[in-house]
């Protein structure tokens, strides 16, 4: 092939392939951003209860040191987790603007609590 030829078509292949690039790049879908927005973050006692703010989110989060915990919100119901450590997550589906919870789900003694939700 003539050298004419080829260096007149390498920058053509070259702004092309560049231009695929930046279109996938466009097309590609974004990434979910979300934010964690911790409450009650404390020592409950047996089956009590602790209300975060109201606000809006689409998940929720929760951990109990000592024991078992659940988290809801009044909307969506409620998820459990299986005892002490574990974690436990409560998928809403959708935006809600809501007062998140956590549970304490031991049937006797204090359980250190943490909540979150993940919020827009």
């Amino acid at each position: 092939m003539n050298t004419t030829i080829q260096q007149s078509i390498k920058p053509a292949l070259a702004a092309g392939a560049l231009a695929i690039a930046l279109l996938l790049a466009l097309l590609a879908p974004n990434a979910a951003h979300a934010s964690e927005s911790p409450y009650c973050g404390s020592w409950l006692s047996a089956k009590t209860y602790c209300y975060g703010a109201a606000r809006t989110f689409n998940a929720e989060y929760g951990t109990g040191a000592q024991g078992s915990v659940c988290v809801g919100n009044g909307i969506s119901g409620a998820a459990c987790s299986g005892g002490p450590g574990q974690g436990v997550y409560k998928a809403v589906g959708e935006w809600i603007y809501a007062q998140p919870w956590i549970f304490n789900n031991m049937w006797n003694g204090e359980n250190l609590v943490h909540g979150t939700a993940f919020t827009p």
